[in-house]
């Protein structure tokens, strides 16, 4: 299965800030803990993540990660997760409030009034999605030799601010996802994304594949 924790493509790229993932229990499946959480709230949110995922060999997590890729550009991600129903990069927010916008402008009024903007969270973890999916298929077409057949990389936002509440347009809630236990409304909960099946059939992560 993929051991991004020891992943070292040929060329001049991977994964840096780490040693060997510290394997942390998911069930039967692996979670590999790169970094520390930025904040306790962070850690918080990651706790109940790997709580809610399912007890399969087709479940791997990889959790705040820094990514370099061939061009020397880094990036941190909070979470990439391997699922059988295909691979994710996964953006953590634990904003409070009421959050409204479209697919690229939000608006957050925090419980005392304060207003801000914000991107939509998802344009800049998509960029890293894809920074990803570019990395692996030359890091495994280095192995094989031949054409990777890899699942399409997804970026999803996962908000877990306490008792938000989300009004989003169509495109920005189709990627935007509320985790379970911290009742954030407004936006479809992540365990029906971890349940839904795979959109396409490279999605479809089996034993034999992880």
């Amino acid at each position: 299965g993929p051991d991004l924790a020891e992943w070292r493509p040929a060329h001049k790229s991977g994964w840096t800030g780490c040693r060997k993932g510290i394997a942390v229990a998911v069930s039967e499946g692996r979670w590999y803990q790169l970094g520390d959480p930025v904040t306790a709230a962070e850690a918080a949110a990651l706790d109940r993540l790997r709580a809610l995922l399912p007890d399969s060999p087709t479940t791997a997590v990889w959790s705040n990660v820094t990514f370099r890729d061939g061009n020397g550009r880094a990036s941190e991600i909070d979470v990439i997760l391997l699922h059988r129903n295909g691979l994710y990069v996964i953006e953590l927010k634990g904003w409070h409030g009421t959050i409204q916008g479209d697919q690229q402008n939000w608006r957050v009024t925090e419980p005392n009034g304060h207003i801000r903007h914000e991107r939509d969270p998802f344009i800049l973890t998509d960029g890293k999605a894809k920074r990803i999916a570019t990395e692996l298929k030359a890091a495994l077409w280095d192995v094989k030799g031949k054409r990777p057949t890899l699942p399409f990389v997804r970026a999803v936002t996962l908000l877990h601010g306490q008792d938000s509440k989300v009004t989003l347009d169509a495109a920005a809630s189709a990627t935007t996802f509320a985790l379970d236990g911290f009742n954030v409304k407004g936006v479809r909960s992540i365990r029906q994304l971890l349940d839904a099946p795979p959109d396409r059939a490279a999605d479809d992560i089996t034993g034999q594949r992880a």
